[in-house]
């Protein structure tokens, strides 16, 4: 299968295997929460960036969720608060603009993306 972006974020979620090295594509409401917690588009780190916060907790198939977020933009983590099961996110912006994450080598870490 062929994924083609153009523009806008492309939001990997960790995978549930011991070594980590299985990334998927976000869900549409995994994304959906995601770019409500991480406040694209704002001046939220105007200042001195928050070491660590929570963005407000939502349900989805009656588990509770939150995104954990460090330094502002990263990294970022989805939290399942009923079985404290926490998954990393990688998030990178395609097309306009520009992102740090989006360096060849950064890219080149994520391996057997499903």
């Amino acid at each position: 299968m062929t994924t083609i972006f153009t523009n806008g974020y492309l939001i990997l979620v960790e995978g549930d295997n011991s070594d980590k090295s299985i990334w998927y594509k976000a869900k549409e409401w995994q994304i959906s929460e995601f770019m409500k917690a991480m406040e694209f588009g704002t001046m939220k780190s105007m200042g001195m960036p928050n070491k660590i916060s929570y963005s407000i907790p939502f349900k989805y198939d009656e588990f509770n969720y939150r995104f954990i977020i460090e330094n502002d933009w990263g990294p970022v983590y989805i939290h399942n608060m009923d079985s404290d099961k926490k998954r990393r996110i990688h998030y990178f912006e395609i097309g306009k603009g520009s992102c740090d994450n989006t360096s060849e080598a950064y890219i080149s870490e994520i391996i057997n993306l499903h």
